[in-house]
């Protein structure tokens, strides 16, 4: 049933769907009152200097990306390549690319900012590597097969947390890009904590452990929503050499990069998510 759900509104043009957003960020702010208290808890912990309504506002925008970013999602089952190239810009593509000119693998680092479900997509479409996303398997065998289909159209293969040291040992003589969206909390002890939006917070640390194993360049996926619908993407060397760097190097920059990003526009984040419900020992 989701999926011909699914199939039947991403038929409809995009200003079609964004008006049905709008309709949802209503419902979800002031009817269902969705995460409420988790979004401004984990608002108010970021930002203690900001006000009350600043807040409020920062909330509210919330909403409306959030709304955006599922009406997106959905019509990313029947997007047009062209339409999303247009829809995505990427400044430095020529510069990611390199590594694969030169037949060397690279591990994307990047958070849940703008649209990570359009990114997938687009690394399928313009990366001169076998482009691959790592994710967690979901419970619900349904979404979990509708989720797999949507961010493998376009050539970028999903593959599973479980599997992805076995995967990237297995190709070490191709040229893959391997996307991590890095700021998940950690389902293990063996995470790195660091301060990150005025918090004690863990990150996973596999894929740092991965780059240094393997010695693969590790690039930050630096995403800015500009309106409606268009993205820009710039990608930042963490390092070219990870096996001379310190330990816990690259997650501390992934860290400190998402931050950046995060306070430059602080409504677009994953706010509804219980970041930091976990404490590890």
């Amino acid at each position: 049933m989701l999926r011909f759900y699914f199939s039947l509104a991403s038929r409809l043009p995009l200003g079609i769907l964004y008006v049905k957003s709008n309709v949802i960020a209503f419902l979800l702010q002031y009817i269902f009152r969705y995460r409420r208290q988790v979004i401004l808890e984990n608002m108010k912990n970021s930002f203690p200097e900001k006000t009350g309504d600043e807040l409020q506002t920062i909330r509210t925008e919330y909403y409306k990306h959030m709304s955006d970013l599922i009406v997106e999602s959905i019509k990313g089952f029947r997007i047009k390549k062209q339409d999303l190239k247009r829809r995505i810009r990427i400044v430095n593509l020529p510069d990611f690319n390199r590594y694969a000119d030169e037949r060397q693998s690279v591990i994307v680092l990047l958070g849940h900012t703008s649209n990570w479900e359009w990114n997938g997509l687009m690394m399928g479409l313009t990366a001169n590597f076998s482009a691959q996303v790592v994710y967690r398997q979901l419970s619900n065998k349904n979404i979990d097969r509708l989720v797999f289909d949507l961010r493998s159209r376009f050539g970028c293969k999903p593959i599973s947390e479980k599997n992805i040291a076995r995967n990237l040992i297995s190709k070490k003589l191709e040229q893959t890009a391997t996307a991590f969206i890095a700021d998940q909390t950690p389902s293990n002890k063996q995470a790195y904590k660091t301060t990150f939006l005025n918090q004690e917070t863990y990150f996973f640390n596999g894929a740092e452990k991965l780059s240094r194993k393997l010695n693969l360049p590790v690039l930050y996926a630096s995403t800015r929503k500009l309106k409606r619908g268009y993205y820009l993407y710039r990608f930042e060397i963490i390092t070219d050499d990870p096996a001379s760097t310190p330990e816990n190097y690259i997650m501390q920059t992934f860290a400190e990069k998402l931050e950046r990003d995060i306070k430059n526009q602080p409504w677009n984040w994953l706010w509804s998510h219980k970041r930091w419900k976990k404490k590890l020992l």
